[in-house]
């Protein structure tokens, strides 16, 4: 018997995860459920998705035979990560410590410690902060013989962050070049690159943008994740950029094993990329896959709910979905007009 044999032996048998789902409603009991193929679930506010997500994290390893190491889960803040490995580690014991479980960002530097090199990027890279990024951008304007004055530093930091939102690296085709300052951008982005690559150092958005060229670029290491990555679990999906999707996509197998939690009637991050298309066309972006409301509110009144309803209701490209609750009625929502920021500020 090979080693691998061995250790495939060792795994502990499944056992049955009707105690992991005692205690859901049934839309939740269907979230942690659904194993096969691509899974969205519209979560509401205050629904109980964190719970019903970390519950199938534990239902994947303990009743479906999953490794820890492999299944991914990703969110959006350091904060609901740390509650997410909590509440797994009550489940799991030890074993919650060999989950990829994390920010977007901080599952993108793990991977780019492991094949930096494939694009360019010293195992040993140093992140720049905005305060250093910005320290950088200075010098390829002073190197680029460019005024300050006339081509602002910030406003090019924003553009290099667009660009890697878009997947898009210096000579893209699709690099914006229909005025001056665009053309003048483009060039300038090549340049700060390359100063990034020889001083060992990424900004924020490398995270999210190297990864997923790594993977585009180089097959055999996007089979290698492929593999690795049996599940994968996506918290706040609403909140996803292109880059941040693009990602995925290039991670997913071939069995499509995906499960994303979002509600994009809370998609509030436009203005710093997030695409709430994403979540809109996740049902035609993944052919036959399984949609599951948690519509049941457990943290406000029923008044406030009724009146949030009819606000939301006139989106109209909205997915549709009705929040209610077993708890009290409560009190009438009242409506205040606060005269200034200071009197909306005193009042609450």
């Amino acid at each position: 018997m090979s080693q691998s044999q061995f250790q495939l032996d060792l795994r502990p048998a499944p056992v049955d995860g009707k105690h992991l789902v005692a205690d859901l409603n049934e839309p939740q009991q269907a979230a942690v459920l659904a194993t096969e193929g691509p899974v969205l679930v519209l979560a509401g506010a205050g629904s109980g998705k964190t719970r019903a997500l970390t519950r199938k994290i534990a239902y994947l390893v303990l009743s479906c035979g999953y490794e820890p190491w492999e299944i991914l889960a990703v969110t959006f803040t350091n904060k609901a990560a740390a509650e997410m490995r909590e509440r797994a580690a009550h489940l799991l014991g030890d074993r919650a410590k060999d989950l990829w479980l994390g920010t977007f960002h901080s599952i993108g530097v793990r991977l780019l410690r492991r094949h930096g090199e494939l694009v360019g990027v010293k195992p040993r890279f140093v992140i720049y902060d905005q305060s250093d990024q910005q320290v950088m951008i200075n010098r390829c304007f002073e190197k680029a013989n460019l005024d300050a004055k006339a081509y602002s530093p910030k406003a090019f930091g924003a553009y290099v962050e667009q660009q890697k939102r878009e997947c898009r690296g210096p000579g893209h085709p699709e690099l914006p070049a229909g005025d001056f300052l665009e053309r003048v951008f483009a060039d300038l982005y090549g340049l700060y690159e390359g100063e990034m690559r020889a001083a060992g150092a990424v900004d924020f958005s490398d995270l999210i943008y190297l990864p997923w060229r790594i993977a585009a670029e180089n097959p055999t290491i996007r089979i290698e994740w492929q593999s690795r990555f049996r599940y994968i679990l996506v918290d706040e999906f609403q909140d996803t950029n292109r880059a941040q999707y693009q990602l995925l996509h290039q991670m997913l197998g071939p069995d499509r094993r995906i499960c994303v939690v979002g509600d994009d009637d809370q998609s509030i991050y436009r203005w710093r990329g997030a695409d709430v298309q994403n979540i809109l066309g996740f049902a035609e972006d993944f052919e036959g896959a399984t949609v599951i409301r948690l519509e049941q509110n457990y943290r406000s009144s029923k008044n406030i709910l009724d009146v949030a309803g009819d606000v939301i209701a006139q989106n109209r490209t909205r997915h549709g979905k009705r929040l209610w609750t077993d708890q009290a009625r409560g009190e009438p929502v009242k409506l205040y007009t606060a005269q200034s920021d200071r009197d909306e500020a005193e009042y609450v």
